[in-house]
């Protein structure tokens, strides 16, 4: 590697200093070189001023991303020293060493496997693409998210600053007569009870209508139950003398007959 490291504990791997858990990485408590490069005193939020604190700042890249540790700290340096020189944080290379500009994540990313050369010409690229056309370093994500709460905080100022104006203007007490308002809600209580009082007669008339519909379908139904009952009241006496009459000549006695 690039860089002394320290003691090897012998439990961990000695490469990475961590210990391997499947899907997941542990840092080893007793050799990782956290404490040994000073990164306890730096803050990966805050850009580093000063070379003293950007060379602990690269000692903090080279720490987090283990795929960097191939390259040597000068080489690393003085890639990130422009960046930090205009106010990039730590975590603002990691995050330009991730996505681009736009925010898609990059399709190749350097390895632990990759050889020196390699590692540094994907950090050279990925790098440059946040760089403007004359080399210069673009607004760090950092830099953009805080100018996104600037513009926040000045729209929201700016809102507060016309409630209050509008809080603090003076009430007139005969404001409502000078514009009308007054009138104006008058004839507007006056036309909702208009309405109101229309839509309830209008409701009553359907219902009468609707009442008097089922009335007259009701006695259209009893006037033709009425017509089925005569009428068959007078088929039944119209077949009664006849029905005696046939019963009568066929009770007469064969005899009879035979004598007449």
């Amino acid at each position: 590697m690039a860089m002394d490291m320290p003691t090897w504990c012998g439990a961990c791997d000695e490469r990475t200093r961590r210990f391997n858990l499947g899907d997941l990485e542990r840092r080893c408590p007793d050799c990782h070189p956290y404490w040994a490069f000073g990164h306890h005193s730096i803050d990966p939020s805050r850009a580093p001023a000063g070379r003293a604190e950007q060379e602990q700042a690269t000692r903090w890249l080279v720490y987090e991303l283990v795929s960097l540790r191939t390259l040597p700290m000068t080489e690393l340096r003085r890639r990130t020293s422009a960046f930090f020189d205009c106010g990039w944080t730590p975590q603002d290379i990691v995050h330009a060493l991730d996505f681009d500009p736009d925010g898609s994540a990059f399709r190749s990313v350097p390895s632990t496997s990759d050889p020196p050369e390699l590692t540094r010409r994907a950090v050279l690229n990925m790098l440059s693409s946040w760089c403007d056309e004359g080399g210069k370093p673009l607004a760090s994500p950092t830099q953009l998210a805080a100018a996104r709460r600037r513009k926040t905080r000045s729209r929201q100022q700016a809102t507060r600053s016309v409630l209050a104006e509008i809080d603090a203007r003076q009430v007139n007490p005969d404001g409502a007569v000078v514009s009308g308002a007054r009138e104006v809600a008058r004839k507007a209580a006056a036309r909702a009870k208009q309405l109101k009082l229309e839509g309830r007669q209008r409701e009553s008339s359907a219902l009468c209508a609707a009442l008097a519909e089922q009335q007259a379908q009701e006695s259209k139904v009893q006037q033709a139950l009425r017509r089925l009952d005569k009428a068959k009241f007078g088929v039944v006496a119209s077949s009664g003398p006849a029905e005696q009459t046939q019963a009568g000549h066929l009770g007469t006695p064969r005899s009879n007959q035979a004598a007449a």
